[in-house]
């Protein structure tokens, strides 16, 4: 689950599958691409929107677009946007499909006012009722499991946040590079008797530098 989820979060579902597939050990004795297992990396997304559509799931699969064929592998991209729920949550649990069921769990499991519409599904639903005793039961080295991902999620983000903002100073210092040198040349064409009106008028225009080939 991510809280926020930032542009590279797609990067992340990709290589939480990527690693998940390919821990599958098919180097012993019996081993081989018949026994892989189908994957899935299953992404909980509880604020903000990914995708500019209206629909809170969707599944990802590898597919030739230009001639329409699907690959037919064994891994699958699974998301669900729980801030675009919306009315789903208003409609009586009997209304729901399983898969809104699920996501409504997800988005409301840990909210006091929402736990009568939480035992509810639980009641409804038996798999989502087992899913509850899993997470209110959870061994210790599974949340050391859990502690050890999250903390290399926050090691990964942090280093994805320091590196866009490096690479947005340095796009900001070469503005505000172009923008002096801009007013420089500017001022040195006037005082060489330059009209320099059309060459404002055109950078005002552009937004863009002046360029090396400029009279």
């Amino acid at each position: 689950m991510t809280l926020y989820p930032h542009k590279w979060e797609v990067f992340r579902m990709e290589y939480y599958l990527s690693r998940l597939f390919a821990s599958q050990e098919i180097q012993e004795e019996k081993g081989s691409y018949k026994t892989l297992k189908r994957s899935y990396q299953i992404s909980l997304l509880a604020r903000g929107k990914l995708f500019e559509d209206s629909r809170f799931d969707h599944r990802f699969i590898y597919y030739d677009p230009e001639n329409k064929i699907p690959f037919g592998g064994l891994t699958a991209i699974i998301t669900l946007e729980l801030e675009k729920l919306g009315v789903t949550a208003e409609k009586a649990v009997s209304a729901m499909s399983e898969k809104e069921r699920w996501a409504v769990f997800f988005k409301y499991y840990n909210d006091t006012e929402k736990q009568p519409l939480i035992q509810e599904i639980t009641r409804e639903e038996e798999g989502i009722a087992m899913a509850a005793d899993v997470i209110s039961g959870f061994t210790a080295d599974e949340v050391a499991f859990f502690h050890e991902m999250s903390v290399e999620k926050y090691e990964l983000d942090m280093r994805a946040h320091a590196q866009e903002a490096e690479e947005k100073g340095w796009e900001q210092g070469l503005a505000e590079g172009e923008a002096r040198g801009e007013a420089r040349i500017l001022d040195l064409l006037k005082k060489s008797g330059y009209d320099t009106q059309g060459i404002e008028a055109a950078l005002k225009n552009s937004n863009s530098p002046i360029r090396r080939n400029s009279p």
